[in-house]
Order: structure tokens, then sequence, then C-alpha cells
């Protein structure tokens, strides 16, 4: 074995299960995490688990799926604007309730956050 793969940490005979179970652990913590929450839900609620439920999750965090896919590619590159997430808050209010709050709210976001950024 050379030095690089003992470095890389493909020396499989040195390093014990355990090592390795927490090594996945320390790198892969969310979806460890995810899994256990799945595996709670599906013990507590028998519906969880079935394909409408599952459709409905799906739907429901696709929005926040596009936003944060399209605002990692704005962190890095360097344009950071952190608006978009109070400008997606705006909108998932009733409409009725919240139409001038919301207006104010987009109107402070967009007016305010180039200031905050050039400083």
């Amino acid at each position: 074995m050379t030095a690089k793969e003992q470095k890389l940490g493909y020396d499989s005979g040195s390093v014990s299960t355990l090592d390795k179970v927490k090594r996945f652990a320390s790198r892969n913590g969310a979806l460890i995490g995810l899994i256990i929450l799945c595996i709670i839900l599906s013990i507590a609620t028998p519906a969880f688990l079935t394909g409408p439920n599952l459709l409905n999750v799906g739907i429901q965090a696709a929005t926040v799926a596009i936003l944060a896919f399209g605002q990692t590619f704005v962190i890095v590159e360097a344009g950071i604007d952190l608006s978009v997430g109070s400008r997606e808050t705006g909108r998932l209010l009733p409409y009725p309730v919240c139409w001038l709050p919301t207006l104010a709210l987009r109107w402070g976001c967009l007016r305010f956050s180039p200031l905050l950024l050039d400083s």
C-alpha cells in the first residue's frame, strides 16, 4: 500500500469497524438524522411512508430546494444576496391579511440590502 492510499484512509487493516462507523457518522450526520427521523415518523404514523404523503412532502420541499440550489450559486459567485428568504416568506403568507406589510418588507429588503452588502 502506498503512502497516498494510507493518507486517504484506504488502509482498512489498521482501522477498526467502530472507527469506520464514527468517521461515516461524522461526515454524514445530516443523512443519518434524516434516516432516523423517517424511521421514527414511520413508526409513529402509519401513513407516513405512503405514496401520496411522500409526494406531498416532495412537493412542499421542492420550492425550498430550488431556492437553496439557486442561493448556493449566488453565494459561491460572491454575489451574496440573502433577501431571497424574506421574499419567499412573504409569498407564503395569506395574501389578504399581509398584503401591505409584505410589500413593505420586500421593498425594504430590496432597497437596503445593497447598502448593507457594500459596507
